[in-house]
């Protein structure tokens, strides 16, 4: 089966309309990832947290908004990022819901409604965990105080750790607040310039957790890897693109083979710094993968080859 996109439509989406992420297909993507299977032997909670975050999509691509925001919520209770993948998800839904309504809609009542459902699944979850707690507000401060305030500062995969260690304790707030208004200035960027295909943001936005997250994990690669999969039609493009033929596959072996017994190497020595080379070869890789792909789609969404009207084989 064929489909049709119109670059120059009313819609704001431009996604096949027989995609579903319930589908074997896409299933198996994710599943036999070679990083959600080291995910699952780490057996972390951000399995729980991709899951969400899957079934929100898939509900949104379907047209179930309300179960969408559930999800979403459900996936920031437990991690505070996928938050910032709801302008790109509501957009999403807006899409759906503006296709089946002649009539049309208020964007700002419907978006105010939805906002209102997300806020009340996290406030219902949070007051859950109140008295699960023994009526104590203290775990806010142990659980999501812990990725916001970033007090952990090991070694690990990301870069936070690094800057925080070397700046004076004084500049330690200023230094959160530039780094986290980083992340979130990607969203609105991504979802005004590529407003059309709020499916992508969201996969831009997973690619830039991955590589931005205080603490990052395999979970947040595997999650990335396996939405691209969706975008197969871009991949030709990516043979004009020779940074992302040699550079990725050369940056991700080596850090395959590189970063594991690095990071045991420096946590048997406690010697920070000595992480920090193959760990910049990893976001290098990441990086380069992410602009890569951002570049294909923008040239097929905004300049096809084949004109406006565009067909794409499904399977």
């Amino acid at each position: 089966m064929g489909w049709h996109s119109y670059c120059g439509g009313v819609r704001h989406t431009i996604v096949p309309a027989n995609i579903y992420l319930a589908s074997n297909d896409y299933i198996s993507r994710y599943l036999f990832n070679p990083f959600t299977i080291a995910t699952c032997l780490g057996r972390p909670t951000t399995a729980f947290t991709n899951s969400a975050i899957i079934y929100a999509i898939s509900n949104a691509i379907a047209g179930r908004s309300v179960n969408s925001m559930l999800a979403l919520g459900l996936a920031s209770y437990l991690s505070v990022y996928p938050a910032l993948l709801f302008p790109p998800l509501v957009l999403l839904c807006y899409d759906h819901y503006i296709s089946k309504v002649k009539s049309g809609g208020s964007c700002v009542s419907y978006v105010a409604s939805h906002s209102l459902i997300f806020v009340a699944d996290i406030a219902g979850f949070l007051v859950i965990s109140y008295g699960v707690t023994g009526y104590s507000w203290d775990f806010i401060s142990a659980t999501y105080g812990a990725h916001l305030l970033v007090p952990d500062l090991t070694p690990n995969a990301g870069l936070w750790w690094y800057f925080l260690i070397e700046i004076f304790d004084p500049f330690r707030e200023f230094f959160l607040g530039v780094f986290w208004l980083h992340l979130a200035s990607y969203v609105g960027g991504l979802t005004i310039r590529l407003r059309r295909q709020p499916l992508f943001v969201m996969t831009c936005l997973l690619g830039i957790f991955a590589i931005f997250k205080p603490y990052p994990g395999i979970s947040d690669v595997s999650i990335y890897l396996s939405f691209l999969t969706l975008y197969r039609h871009i991949f030709p493009r990516m043979y004009f693109h020779i940074r992302c033929n040699l550079l990725n596959p050369l940056t991700r072996s080596s850090n395959a083979l590189y970063l594991p017994l690095r990071l045991g190497f420096v946590i048997c020595q406690s010697s920070g710094p000595d992480l920090l080379s193959p760990v910049d070869i990893r976001r290098f890789g990441k990086r380069q993968l992410l602009l890569c792909h951002h570049a294909c789609m923008e040239s097929w969404a905004f300049y096809p080859r084949c004109g406006l009207f565009i067909r794409c084989s499904q399977g």
